[in-house]
């Protein structure tokens, strides 16, 4: 990994004022993050990429947080998750 290359961190949660308030104190930090409002939304971007870092609610609409992380685990068992 590039050392000098701003982390990903991706934000699934689908409370907007939670969401954007983790996006902003990233941003202040340095760190490039995306945010996601639903499970579906996610995985389809994921299928692509997967970020450095995953930052997951549980109760998401679409595809849950539950099952994204196991779809997460399953493509990645090094990839970070909180």
């Amino acid at each position: 990994m590039d050392a000098t290359r701003p982390r990903s961190v991706a934000i699934v949660e689908d409370e907007e004022g939670i969401r954007d308030s983790v996006l902003f104190a990233l941003a202040r930090d340095g760190h490039a993050g995306v945010g996601y409002a639903d499970g579906t939304s996610a995985w389809s971007d994921f299928e692509r990429a997967l970020p450095d870092l995953v930052v997951l609610d549980i109760g998401l609409p679409g595809i849950d947080g539950l099952d994204l992380c196991r779809r997460l685990r399953a493509r990645s068992e090094a990839l970070p998750i909180i």
